[in-house]
This record gives structure tokens, sequence and C-alpha cells, in this order.
């Protein structure tokens, strides 16, 4: 007896159905899920940078602090400063004031506030560094009067370079008008700004020669669309014998720059009061310390959920997590925030 043959049979419609309706879900999870991981990388990558940036800033910016006022001689050393009109240019004021901050609703020498690239940012803070840096060179030979000096070997100078000399009783600031091998020239004319006299010190061979190396920081209008504030640093420029000072956009990213003063006002080496920002110091020569406070933003958009809440200095209120109050961020500002913070000290001022 033969048993019934049966028909070949398909997927019935609503098997196909079920089918389709298992893959669109499985595809919408792996689409989820790439979503959510491209998410993340790009949050991970934006915050990786911005902590980047600030041990950048931070590194560069106490670097400088250090620094400021060092002559490379000791600091009792009287001050000769042969520099043409160097009361008035920021840079070539280089004395009892090796250190000057500016608030961030007072004006600054070397940057006016406005919006085409490179103008410093209202509300954010300035600062001048003045002091010598790079290699030390000694004296062989120098006569009083004389505008040659001889050094131990071929420095790393040019025409129109400015350079401290220095010894135990005497720190002179001048401008080289020419550089032949190991000798020095330093003319009263031929160079920019120039010299406004001759030195009449006899520098012997105790006495060292480095080069001056004045910087400023504050936040300017990034040149870059993507991140619309940077931090610049100002360096000094020489070329044909002249010197200028030359503002670089050093990092951006840097939404707010606020800088806050530790007093020494009794030589005790110690700081006397709470720190000040610029508009409660009365004489920079008591700074012995500054404390940065850098705040950054993300180039990268939409990489947080809600805007940030952080804390950060207020201006002209001090510290804000010592008084517990927060910035938050607009409603509509989705990228990520970062405060970065430090306390750097003076040395040549300190013992």
């Amino acid at each position: 007896m033969r048993s019934a043959s049966r028909a070949p049979r398909g997927f019935s419609l609503v098997e196909i159905m079920v089918a389709l309706l298992i893959g669109m879900l499985l595809v919408a999870a792996i689409l989820q899920l790439f979503i959510a991981n491209k998410q993340t990388f790009r949050a991970t990558e934006a915050l990786s940078r911005l902590q980047e940036n600030a041990r950048f800033a931070l590194e560069v910016m106490t670097g400088d602090i250090h620094k400021t006022g060092y002559t490379g001689c000791p600091s009792s050393s009287a001050l000769t400063n042969l520099l043409q009109n160097n009361a008035s240019v920021w840079w070539e004021d280089f004395g009892d004031g090796t250190i000057r901050g500016y608030d961030g609703n007072t004006a600054f020498p070397g940057q006016a506030f406005g919006t085409s690239v490179g103008a410093r940012v209202a509300g954010t803070d300035a600062v001048i560094l003045l002091q010598a840096g790079g290699d030390e060179y000694s004296v062989v030979s120098h006569a009083a009067g004389s505008a040659q000096m001889t050094l131990d070997r071929a420095p790393a100078f040019e025409a129109g370079s400015v350079i401290l000399v220095c010894d135990a009783k005497r720190t002179s600031i001048l401008q080289l008008t020419a550089v032949s091998g190991s000798t020095i020239t330093f003319a009263s004319s031929g160079s920019t700004p120039g010299n406004s006299g001759g030195l009449t010190h006899d520098y012997g061979q105790d006495a060292k020669v480095v080069g001056y190396q004045p910087t400023a920081y504050y936040v300017g209008v990034a040149a870059s669309g993507a991140s619309p504030r940077s931090l610049y640093r100002y360096r000094l420029d020489v070329a044909g014998a002249s010197a200028n000072p030359v503002a670089e956009e050093l990092i951006d990213e840097v939404n707010d720059l606020q800088l806050h003063y530790g007093i020494d006002a009794n030589g005790d080496n110690l700081v006397d009061l709470a720190y000040l920002d610029a508009t409660g110091v009365t004489d920079w020569t008591e700074v012995v310390s500054i404390r940065l406070s850098l705040l950054f933003r993300s180039a990268e958009e939409n990489v947080t959920t809600r805007s940030q809440r952080v804390i950060f200095p207020t201006r002209d209120t001090g510290l804000a997590n010592d008084s517990g109050s927060w910035l938050t961020a607009a409603s509509s500002d989705r990228g990520r925030y970062w405060p970065a913070f430090s306390t750097a000290t003076i040395r040549n001022r300190l013992p």
C-alpha cells in the first residue's frame, strides 16, 4: 500500500512577516549600539583632548611664572634699563613690576578687547611675566663705557636681540646692534627700540649674559571657527635689528582664564592674605604666587546629553569652590567643559 504524497511547501506569509520583524529588531538594536558606542567615543575623545590641553597650558604657564623676575644674578643686584621708552612699553618695563596682572574688565596694554582674530575676550584675565631665559654666557672682557663685550663663546643672539648683563652689583638690560663671533655690540643707534645710552658699569669676568624673554598670556578670539576662543602668548620676535612682541595662538578650546595672586606684605615668605584678583593688588612686588584657573570647552558639539555644571572662579569673587557656587552652561550647550587649576610660586621672590 502506497502512502499519499505531500505537495512541497515554503514559508507561510506569517512566518515571513515574523522573520522580517525579528530582523528589523536586530538591525535596530545593532544600530542603537553603534550610535551609543560612537557617542561614547566622541565624548571620551573630546575629554581626552581637553585634559591634554589643560596639562600643556598649566605646564607652560607655571614654567614662566616660576622664572618671573629671573636675571641670572642675585635679585639684590641694582637695575639699569637702557632701552628707549622703557617705562611706557609693557615688555620693556623690566623692574620691580616684573609681573603685572589685568582683571577681566581692565585694559591690557598688549591687546585690546574685540571680536577680530587675536583680540582679547572681555571678562577674561591677562598677565605679563618678564624674565631672562635661555643659554647663559660668561663675560671675558669689557671696559667701562665701551659698547662692546667679549663672551666665552659665540652666543645665539643677533642684531636686535635684547639681553641682560649682570653681576652681584648691577643688572643692565640693553639691545644688541651687532654680533660677530663671541663679540657683541650695543651702540646707541642701529636697532629698534634701541638704547638710550651706554654702559657705565664695568662688567668683569664674574658677570653673566642671558637673553631677555618677556611673555604675556590672555584669552583671545581663535583663528579657527571650530573653537571660538584660544589661549594666546606674547613672545619677543627679532628681525632686521628690531624687537617686537608677537602674539601666538598657543592652545585652542580655552574658554576662560582667571588669575588670583598670593601676597606677602610682611616679608615672611608666606601668603598673608587670601588670594586676590588683580584689582585687589596694590603692590606687585609683594606677589609671591599665582593661582591659575583655566576653563576649557570642547570644539566638538553634542558630546554631552545635557548642559554641564562646573566649579570655576566667578570673576572678582575668588574661588568658586570656596564659596560653593557653580557655573552652569546654557541649556542648549552640549559642549564638554573641563576646569583646570594650579598654583605656581615666583621662585625669584622666595629664599
